[in-house]
């Protein structure tokens, strides 16, 4: 939902920003473990990827699998697709 209260800075056009640091980066593994809190969670809708990142690395530690392997496993097989 995007009410984490991670604190990510956006500002496409500041190459320092978080938003620069997640597409240039070399390992978002490492990135990931070094988020900040901004605000108790639960208090505001902020799209940011960090969420998406860390829920990405919180389903891969819990299956044992890539989330691509996952995806492929739960749903895709399930669903007949192929590619």
């Amino acid at each position: 939902q995007h009410t984490s209260g991670i604190q990510f800075s956006k500002q496409i056009f500041n190459p320092w920003s978080d938003n620069s640091e997640f597409y240039y980066a070399n390992n978002l593994r490492d990135r990931i473990m070094k988020i900040s809190i901004k605000e108790s969670p639960g208090l505001h809708f902020d799209y940011n990827s960090e969420n998406t990142m860390l829920l990405a690395l919180i389903l891969e530690k819990a299956t044992g699998m890539s989330v691509s392997d996952y995806l492929e496993k739960k749903i895709w097989s399930q669903i007949g697709m192929e590619a």
